[in-house]
Formats: C-alpha cells, structure tokens, sequence
C-alpha cells in the first residue's frame, strides 16, 4: 500500500487519471471466441445491397395496388360511395387494403432478413471499434510504464 502511494505521488494527476480509467475500463475486454476472430466489413458489401434490393421491390409490390385503389377511390367522391355504397367503388378500397397486408406479411421474411444482417454488421462495426480501442488502450498502458521507467 505505502509503494502505490510512493507511485501515485510520482505520476503526474492525468496520468493517475488515465490508469485508474484504463483498468477500469472492461468493455474493451472480449468475452468470446467470435468476438476474438477478425470482422471485415467488405467494401463492395453485395449480401446487403441483394437484401435491401429484395426489401425495396417487396415494398413497391406491396405499395402499387394501395396507390392505385386510393386514386381511384379520390376521384370518385365519396359521398356518392357513402350514399350509394356501391360495391364497383368500395372494393377496390378494401382489395388495396387486403393486398397491401397480404404484402406486407410476405415481405416479413425479406424485413427479417435486412434487419437481422444489418444488426450483424453493427455488431461487426463495434467489433473493429472495441479492438481498435483495444489496441489504443495497449499502447498508452506502454507509454506510461515507459514514462514511470524514465522518471
């Protein structure tokens, strides 16, 4: 106890600072294996553009017939559909509304897909970061050893 208070009144404050924040710090730690393994992120990254391709025509098929009944529905006023209720306007409302679910449940797959790869990527993204950190966090524990060697 008497040799780390001899060495905290050698260092300097920020250095003090600095030690205590870097052994505290147990986020730069990996806790797995597949955390340990190298994560690139390939520049020319051709799984995600597949899969915000597949997403995005999901979506415009899914979007078409909806626009399409809602125009046709605006240009018929609505209270000759209110009073009439004539099936030859009301259905394709309800058809817009039935496809756009039928749709939007088969897109499900392709959304879960995109959002699954893109929460991996992330993950790959603070991956790099926390190694990167790691390496940094290495490199000034070396400096200040190096500094507590020459004072």
């Amino acid at each position: 106890m008497n040799t780390k208070q001899q060495e905290d009144s050698s260092m300097s404050k920020e250095e003090v600072e600095l030690l205590n924040k870097l052994m505290t710090d147990k986020t730069l730690n990996p806790t797995s294996k597949e955390e340990l393994q190298t994560t690139r992120i390939p520049k020319d990254d051709s799984k995600f553009q597949q899969l915000q391709k597949a997403l995005d025509d999901c979506s415009k098929k899914a979007h078409t017939f909806l626009y399409s009944s809602i125009s046709l529905g605006a240009s018929v006023p609505m209270v000759l559909i209110f009073k009439t209720m004539k099936p030859l306007y009301i259905l394709p409302l309800v058809g817009g509304a039935v496809d756009l679910y039928k749709s939007s449940q088969n897109c499900k797959n392709e959304r879960e897909a995109f959002d699954t790869y893109l929460l991996k990527r992330r993950k790959w993204e603070l991956l790099s970061e926390a190694k990167r950190l790691e390496m940094e966090k290495n490199a000034l524990q070396d400096e200040l050893q190096k500094r507590r060697q020459s004072k």
